[in-house]
């Protein structure tokens, strides 16, 4: 409509694409069809019919953080409360989860939304919901759903266990909270389509013991995931270990043990 080249430049600026270049093509195959450029910070007094088609070359502003669709995103391109997935165990996170074209994941306890909204920029029309007790994580979840790009992802606040019936069957499942409690694996585990993946990622005692025990049962990897980032005491330089996470990869097979 008439206002769509204001609500497009307004969208631009707010998410750091001041620079872009905005091409309004007006009254196309008419005698009186013409291009007109605009910079998206400087169309507040444009001036053109109400009818056309809208072109947009995106520039980054050079202050801009680029981020990529790739997972792994910079902590800082998130609202949260601390209770979020590392950068580099969240890229093996997604990576092990393996999205593909159309999937579905349940992510349960999902924090910050941060594995959810990387497995939705990870493929095209992938889908999420993200399962979050904490109101206030619930929050951080919608703002970051927005910022980055991905509304679609739906957000179920309050126990996963009490809302996990009637959802539709995900292709792949993220346990990254509650991961010692066993009533809410086995929902999990039996909604999971066959041929889905599950991974948790556990970091507490309690929560890694559950992980071997159900390695035991069903099969899949473990492996342990520890990140070190360099720091400085004084003029001395050192590399500080954050706590090990323990992931569990497994695959649900397409006929279960006892089935025909």
């Amino acid at each position: 409509n008439k206002n769509t080249l204001q609500e497009v430049a307004r969208l631009l600026v707010e998410h750091g694409y001041e620079n872009s270049e905005l091409s309004v093509l007006e009254s196309l195959g008419s005698s009186e069809e013409k291009i007109t450029s605009f910079i998206a910070s400087k169309v507040e007094n444009a001036k053109i019919s109400d009818f056309y088609v809208l072109a947009i070359n995106c520039i980054v502003s050079p202050q801009k953080t680029y981020l990529p669709l790739t997972p792994g995103l910079p902590i800082s391109a998130y609202e949260h409360d601390g209770q979020i997935t590392k950068s580099q165990v969240r890229a093996a996170t997604i990576a092990a989860l393996a999205p593909a074209k159309g999937a579905l994941l349940w992510d349960i306890g999902a924090g910050s939304g941060s594995v959810a909204i990387e497995w939705m920029r990870a493929a095209q029309k992938t889908k999420a919901i993200a399962f979050e007790k904490d109101p206030t994580r619930c929050k951080n979840i919608e703002l970051n759903k927005e910022k980055l790009g991905v509304p679609g992802l739906k957000i179920v606040s309050g126990s996963a266990i009490k809302n996990l019936a009637g959802q539709p069957a995900p292709n792949a499942v993220f346990l990254g909270g509650d991961v010692s409690n066993d009533l809410l694996f086995e929902a999990c585990w039996r909604a999971l389509l066959p041929g889905g993946r599950l991974v948790a990622n556990a970091v507490t005692i309690e929560s890694q013991s559950a992980l071997f025990e159900r390695q035991k049962i069903h099969g899949g990897d473990v492996i342990s995931i520890q990140i070190s980032s360099l720091e400085y005491i004084g003029s001395r330089a050192l590399m500080r270990p954050s706590l090990p996470v323990t992931q569990w990869v497994v695959i649900k097979p397409a006929i279960l043990q006892g089935e025909g």
